[in-house]
C-alpha cells in the first residue's frame, strides 16, 4: 500500500510542475514584446468619449497590428500641475497612451509623419464594438491641426 501513496505524490508533483511550467510559458508568450524591450511609447490626446476602448487594445497602422494601448487617464489628472481651471479645454482631454513594436512599424521619424498627416482616432472593430486604436494619414493635415497643450509631454505625441 505505501507504493501506491507514492506513486499517488509523484503523479500530483508532476502535474503541478508541468503546470506551474505551461503558466510561466503562457505569461512569456504575452509579454514577450515587453520583455525583449523593443517598444516605442506614444501618446495621443482624445477630445471626446473613448468608450470601449481598454488597455491591451489593438493599435493598427492602416489595419495591420503594430502595437497596444498602455495606459488610459485623464489630462487633468496625469498633468495636474499645469491646468488652468475647470474652464480650460485641454483639462477635458482624455490621455491614451501606447506601445509601438517598430519591427512592425519601421524606423520612419514620427515628427517628419505627424508634419505629413499621421494622426490617431478612436474606430470600433465591427458588430462586436470593440475599439481600437487606427493610426493613419490625414489627406489634409491642416484641417486636423495637433492640439496645443501648456506642458511637456513624456513621451512623443502624435495627434
Amino acid at each position: 500500500m505505501p507504493q501506491s501513496g507514492r506513486s499517488l505524490y509523484f503523479r500530483v508533483g508532476t502535474l503541478v510542475l508541468v503546470g506551474l511550467g505551461l503558466a510561466v510559458g503562457f505569461v512569456l508568450f504575452l509579454t514577450s514584446g515587453a520583455l525583449r524591450g523593443q517598444q516605442v511609447t506614444y501618446e495621443t490626446y482624445i477630445r471626446e468619449s473613448i468608450a470601449g476602448l481598454d488597455v491591451g487594445a489593438a493599435v493598427r497602422f492602416r489595419g495591420v497590428p503594430v502595437g497596444r494601448v498602455t495606459e488610459l487617464g485623464l489630462v487633468s489628472v496625469v498633468y495636474s500641475s499645469f491646468m488652468r481651471g475647470p474652464d480650460d479645454p485641454t483639462s477635458r482631454l482624455v490621455l491614451v497612451r501606447f506601445a509601438v513594436d517598430p519591427e512592425r512599424y519601421g524606423d520612419a521619424s514620427v515628427e517628419s509623419a505627424v508634419r505629413a498627416g499621421l494622426r490617431v482616432r478612436v474606430a470600433s472593430s465591427g458588430v462586436t464594438g470593440l475599439a481600437y486604436l487606427e493610426v493613419d494619414f490625414v489627406r489634409d493635415p491642416a484641417a486636423a491641426p495637433p492640439i496645443e497643450v501648456p506642458w511637456t509631454p513624456r513621451y512623443p505625441v502624435i495627434p
